[in-house]
């Protein structure tokens, strides 16, 4: 919940699709097509945070679906929710036998938020972190790695929404 997957759903479309807010705003699940000149068609579904019986709406989405991104605050320091809902989505992939389950990507947001929190000018190697910014986002990949017993190369650090996110990234680990 809030951890702005409205908002880079947003980023990814170059436009505004969903409505986004400090509190939470999507209550149901809603699939957007995104047409970027020179880029293949894609389909993305925004859905609500966890709890409350999002669990076999994200298993129905996984079904079709070739690529989670799932979206975790690098500023929130409960990991719970996402460690339950990853084990689930675990368990549901061994099962798959069709098809190979989706790959699951972690867009770590709010890695502009993380200290020193009045600096913040992009782009960060964290793969081999030079500074305190770039060395506190490679803490926190590493952290939400460990939690969520994800690969450090598939989290992707994201800044949160604003004029400054739209035009700066950080370099993922390996990429």
């Amino acid at each position: 919940v809030n951890a702005e997957k409205s908002s880079l759903v947003n980023a990814l479309a170059q436009e505004t699709r969903c409505t986004v807010g400090p509190l939470p705003t999507t209550a149901r699940s809603a699939e957007y097509q995104l047409e970027l000149e020179g880029r293949p068609a894609v389909s993305l579904v925004d859905m609500p945070g966890l709890g409350n019986g999002t669990a076999p709406e994200l298993l129905a989405q996984a079904e079709r679906a070739d690529l989670v991104v799932w979206v975790a605050s690098a500023t929130q320091p409960a990991r719970g929710p996402d460690r339950q809902g990853l084990n689930h989505f675990r368990a549901w992939a061994t099962t798959q036998l069709v098809r190979r389950a989706p790959r699951v990507v972690l867009a770590l947001t709010h890695v502009d938020e993380l200290r020193p929190a009045n600096e913040w000018m992009p782009p960060y190697d964290v793969a081999a972190p030079a500074g305190p910014k770039a060395r506190n986002i490679r803490a926190a990949i590493n952290s939400v790695a460990n939690a969520l017993d994800l690969s450090a190369d598939a989290i992707v650090p994201v800044p949160h929404r604003g004029p400054l996110a739209a035009r700066h990234k950080c370099r993922a680990p390996g990429k």
